[in-house]
């Protein structure tokens, strides 16, 4: 799958940032796959890898691999027809596989520990959720509210044993926002783009 070789030090970890397909660009991917896609099913895809060219690879391969065995079980109606259902579920399925795990490590192994520590407080605090819940870089925001830096970054001392920061959380939500973990939305408001990140750091 889509990465780098070899093993990069703290520094280039931080500089390090992957080359995305555009939702056009994902879109003629999946018009060009052996499958069929529901247009909702489409924007799940689109949501959930964000145009990260090793998760749509993986994705696809993935949902190819049940259709095969759709097909071979005798529900061809069904066979190669893609819904949001689907597609999530496949997501799942990837994260429990242990045939993933090395390529999952490796996703990993693209963020900084301080950025994988950040967007673990995130996803496990419910901060925000893909798609839903959005967040600025100096408040956070919650269901019952606003949360200020200072409470985020009490809360991520408390959760990773008060390890100290090599970056601060601005600069690292900034980082974020660059590598296109995080997309703007709007002046100050960003969300997660690749959903698979967001369910990647709940399960790991």
């Amino acid at each position: 799958f889509y990465g780098v070789s070899g093993r990069m030090d703290s520094r280039d970890i931080l500089d390090y940032k992957i080359k995305l397909y555009t939702r056009s660009e994902c879109l003629r991917y999946l018009e060009n796959s052996p499958l069929t896609f529901s247009q909702l099913g489409k924007e799940c895809f689109w949501m959930l890898t964000g145009g990260h060219p090793g998760l749509m690879q993986l994705l696809v391969h993935y949902l190819y691999e049940t259709a095969k065995q759709e097909h071979s079980s005798g529900n061809q109606a069904r066979a190669g027809f893609v819904i949001v259902s689907e597609v999530k579920q496949t997501v799942n399925d990837i994260l429990s596989d242990p045939m993933s795990s090395d390529y999952i490590q490796h996703l990993r192994s693209e963020f900084h520990p301080d950025e994988l520590r950040l967007m673990e407080t995130l996803a496990i605090n419910n901060y925000m959720f893909s798609g839903t819940c959005f967040f600025r870089p100096d408040r956070l925001s919650k269901p019952a509210g606003w949360v200020g830096i200072d409470s985020l970054q009490a809360q991520l001392q408390k959760d990773h044993g008060y390890q100290e920061l090599n970056l601060s959380i601005k600069d690292l939500l900034d980082r974020l926002v660059d590598k296109e973990v995080f997309e703007v939305e709007a002046t100050g408001i960003v969300r997660w783009r690749i959903g698979f990140f967001f369910s990647m750091i709940l399960y790991y």
